[in-house]
């Protein structure tokens, strides 16, 4: 896969193809760290790991419900959920305010 310029949740899409999905992975250092070094030189010593997973050909914009997903969609969405350590609650499959799909309630206790 060529590089790719990264978006700001560290994931990148292939557009061109939209048959693969890569997501960075926790950092490989010699101690681990639960934050971005502040100092520009450490932070130059830091190397990515990506996760190539599954990407779809189907276009999302317009879903409005988890059913109108394609299957590899709602897998890409369930592995950031585990390595970020929360649920997702909420998606936009497009610009549109009314392409969003409410997974659960962000306000209700589970």
């Amino acid at each position: 896969m060529a590089e790719l310029p990264a978006n700001s949740a560290g994931v990148e899409v292939d557009r061109s193809l939209s048959t693969r999905v890569r997501v960075m992975l926790p950092l490989p250092l010699p101690e681990a760290l639960d934050y971005l070094p502040p100092d520009a030189h450490e932070q130059a010593k830091i190397e990515p790991v990506y996760e190539t997973l599954a990407g779809w050909r189907e276009s999302t914009r317009g879903a409005r419900s988890w059913a109108e997903l394609p299957a590899t969609a709602i897998k890409y969405i369930r592995r950031v959920e585990e390595l970020i350590g929360a649920p997702v609650a909420l998606l936009s499959t497009s610009p549109e305010r009314e392409d969003t799909i409410l997974v659960r309630d962000p306000f209700v206790d589970r």
